[in-house]
């Protein structure tokens, strides 16, 4: 009646619901008589259409086992291609060095690279590698260099044969995230009359690299006629920002990587590439899910406890069918106190979360129809009420208080943002932009920073330290573990080295005369980054002039702890 995995489909009147084996969503068309009226992808458990389709392919499970053995071993993906089909192979060599080590390492179902080469053979073929090399297994009519040297490839009329392109192409020069090096290097493709093209993935990454690049290029040093930035104008398809004296283009493009062509007189160069940043691959955003998902649904086990928002808290007893109005339907079945049971249509799954609390705690059970839910959501909502209004009279006495009102960015914070190897999420870049904003109002900043580890919380961090330190002030960072402050330590110096930025950490693995001699310097002001464990919540411990505390994971220090955190934050950006 309703198809829920890969593999189902059901039949209701005029609409087909099919749950193909490719894609997320199951797809439901809709005929009128012999003709199809429309093509709806659709949510599974709530059956809401999710777009309009022009066409769907249903596709069978490729990955069942099938009788015929021969033809499991005989196909492959070359026996569906059209005839005119072009084929690419993208680095040759690697493919086979692959291939073949995935063949010693007892992968089955694999073709060799002889086979691959065998079937593609009657395809137009192109290879492209940036790689020139000797003697080679693939077979020299095939054989393609692209990247600065040749690229081959066959027609496929007639007898095959090579016809060889040379884009004589370049890569970038290597400028280490400097922008001086970036500015000469312009000056110099100026010179030899080249159009450039410097591209961005944001609109704020093309408005950071302009001003970099205007900074340095209208010091007193250069010509300021050679590089200066014209008013911005919008285009349809980019946002572009010519220079008035250099040929030279600002893109909100995402391109891979750079290319100079000689002949074309053209350069292409990529912010990620001029601050040596990873490239980060675009992943398609997942819907958020309030509720079960058919996966963590599958995970349950009998006897685990969930809570239905209109029912209350009770015990999951499994996936059952029963009949409603004569047709069969899958439900959860859930039990409540005195053993009630609810039966959950699949479709309003969505009402069931699983209970989460302490490890092996055990809640009391819902009598089923009873008041006791509502009057324990009640409860709840009226103490979220009173803990909402102390913080809203304790955030009320800190706007009072009058803290450090921080510059705004300077060439060397825009610089550092840049150099930084990971592309930023678009969370990293908000949170980022957030606590610049406290920082720059007067008022003490008071804020949290949640993500999971590896998410760039640290980068955050280095960021807002580095702002406070270009304005003359101290940082702080605390941790609960000598471990951590290692690590952070090392990630402060290897981020902050180029700048002069002085940083220090102090924990027990330093000797009694070394935390004497870093005391007395953060009271000098002479150490702009101190990071450290409950150390720096000692007596002695003072500072010229603190500007910024960032505690790392403040849920694991103790009460009295906290209680001269307090104190400390009462002022300080925080």
């Amino acid at each position: 009646n309703f198809v829920e995995t890969y593999g189902d489909f059901a039949v209701r009147g005029g609409i087909i619901d099919v749950f193909s084996f490719v894609g997320e969503n199951p797809i439901r068309f809709e005929f009128w008589g012999d003709t199809v009226e429309s093509i709806r992808e659709f949510d599974v458990l709530s059956q809401r259409s999710i777009q309009e389709l022009k066409s769907a392919s249903i596709v069978p499970n490729l990955t069942t086992d099938d009788t015929d053995e021969t033809r499991i071993n005989t196909d492959s993906l070359f026996d569906y291609l059209n005839k005119d089909a072009i084929v690419i192979l993208d680095e040759p060599e690697i493919i086979k060095r692959e291939v073949d080590e995935l063949v010693k390492e007892g992968v089955t179902n694999l073709f060799a690279f002889g086979d691959i080469n065998q079937r593609t053979s009657q395809f137009a073929i192109i290879n492209n590698s940036n790689f020139r090399t000797g003697k080679s297994e693939i077979p020299a009519r095939r054989f393609a260099l692209a990247g600065g040297q040749n690229l081959k490839f066959m027609v496929r009329e007639g007898e095959p044969s090579e016809i060889i392109m040379d884009f004589n192409s370049q890569p970038q020069p290597p400028f280490n995230g400097s922008v001086n090096l970036l500015v000469d290097y312009l000056a110099k493709l100026t010179n030899d009359g080249y159009k450039i093209f410097l591209t961005s993935d944001t609109k704020e990454e093309s408005e950071r690299l302009k001003e970099l690049i205007e900074e340095v290029g209208t010091s007193p040093k250069l010509d300021s006629r050679l590089i200066r930035l014209s008013r911005i104008q919008d285009s349809s398809t980019s946002i572009l920002y010519p220079l008035s004296s250099i040929n030279l283009f600002f893109l909100t493009e995402t391109v891979h990587s750079v290319f100079i062509y000689q002949s074309s007189k053209i350069a292409l160069l990529t912010e990620h590439e001029i601050f040596g940043r990873f490239k980060r691959r675009e992943l398609s955003k997942q819907r958020r899910f309030k509720g079960f998902s058919q996966k963590e649904l599958h995970q349950l086990k009998r006897s685990d406890y969930v809570v239905h928002v209109d029912h209350g808290i009770g015990e999951f007893a499994g996936l059952t069918k029963i009949k409603v109005g004569g047709a069969e339907q899958e439900v959860m079945k859930v039990l409540f106190l005195e053993k009630d049971t609810l039966y959950v249509n699949l479709n309003f799954i969505n009402r069931v979360q699983k209970y989460s609390s302490q490890e092996g705690h055990a809640p009391k059970l819902t009598k089923l129809g009873a008041p006791d839910w509502e009057r324990m959501k009640s409860k709840a909502k009226s103490r979220i009420k009173d803990i909402a209004r102390d913080l809203i009279t304790l955030y009320a006495m800190r706007k009072q208080e009058q803290g450090t009102a921080f510059s705004p960015d300077s060439h060397w914070q825009k610089e550092l943002e840049a150099s930084f190897m990971y592309e930023d999420t678009i969370d990293q870049a908000t949170a980022t932009l957030d606590v610049k904003r406290d920082m720059e109002n007067s008022s003490p900043m008071d804020r949290l920073i949640c993500g999971d580890v590896g998410f760039g919380k640290t980068e955050v961090a280095v960021r807002a330290a580095f702002k406070a330190v270009m304005d003359g002030k101290q940082v702080v960072v605390l941790v609960p573990t000598t471990i951590l402050a290692l690590q952070h330590y090392n990630t402060f110096l290897d981020r902050l080295n180029r700048y002069t930025t002085r940083v220090e950490n102090i924990t027990r693995f330093k000797s009694k005369r070394d935390q004497d001699r870093i005391v007395e310097e953060m009271k000098k002001g002479s150490i702009d980054i101190v990071i450290g464990t409950h150390r720096l919540l000692s007596k002695d411990i003072g500072f010229k002039d603190l500007g910024l505390l960032i505690i790392d994971e403040e849920h694991r220090f103790g009460g009295s702890a906290k209680e001269k955190l307090r104190q400390l934050k009462a002022s300080v950006d925080t």
